[in-house]
């Protein structure tokens, strides 16, 4: 599976059982359950270059 191998090169060897990729979740698809995980890791990924820090 490309996804686990590109998994654990960033050192996220277990991910797949945390978002169901992996998972025996009848609530779930494995497709599904990858693209809400994707959605979540996008969604906490800091894009915005920061200016120092503030209190300095």
């Amino acid at each position: 599976m490309r996804t686990a191998s590109s998994g654990r090169c960033l050192g996220l060897e277990n991910i797949s059982a945390h978002t169901g990729g992996q998972s025996e979740d009848s609530l779930m698809s494995p497709e599904e359950g990858l693209i809400k995980a994707a959605h979540f890791l996008n969604n906490i990924i800091i894009s915005e270059k920061s200016d120092g820090a503030w209190w300095v």
